[in-house]
């Protein structure tokens, strides 16, 4: 479920961090049902549920105070499909939390303004699905007298 928007994009309501720190606690409960792996530091996700009581008050300090400093990002290679390595950053789960926070605060105001053919890192849309609208539209193109032309408009 998308949270409701914080502002908006277009009449150039400001969004503030204070906005991120009162949703951390959402973001915690979203980075622990990724069940992901610890990052650099060694702190699981579990670790920081434990230990939220205490953290995650001094994480909002953090935030708005403006000490809070993101770590170092663990380096991890991973197969491809098609043979071959990519190269994956893990980063700490207290910064998986921050981030998750500002997505949750930001998406809503932005996602409205996007472009419905834009695909990439945007909810409930992948590259499978510009693969399929990409499929889509060029059923819809036919040739005419050696140029390519809309079917729509002819």
């Amino acid at each position: 479920m998308v949270p409701k928007a914080v502002g908006n994009a277009e009449d150039g309501t400001p969004v503030t961090m204070e906005e991120v720190a009162y949703r951390l606690t959402a973001a915690l409960v979203k980075v622990v049902s990724n069940r992901g792996v610890p990052g650099p530091d060694g702190q699981t996700v579990g670790a920081l549920r434990e230990q939220w009581p205490v953290i995650g008050p001094m994480l909002a300090g953090g935030l708005l105070d403006g000490s809070y400093r993101p770590g170092v990002i663990r380096r991890a290679m991973i197969p491809k499909a098609g043979g071959g390595q990519r190269g994956l950053g893990i980063p700490n789960v207290i910064d998986r939390v921050v981030c998750e926070a500002v997505r949750q605060v930001l998406e809503p105001v932005f996602e409205p303004t996007f472009h419905p053919s834009s695909h990439g890192f945007r909810p409930g849309r992948s590259c499978h699905t510009a693969i399929e609208e990409a499929s889509r539209a060029s059923r819809r193109w036919v040739r005419v007298g050696g140029r390519y032309r809309s079917g729509e408009v002819l």
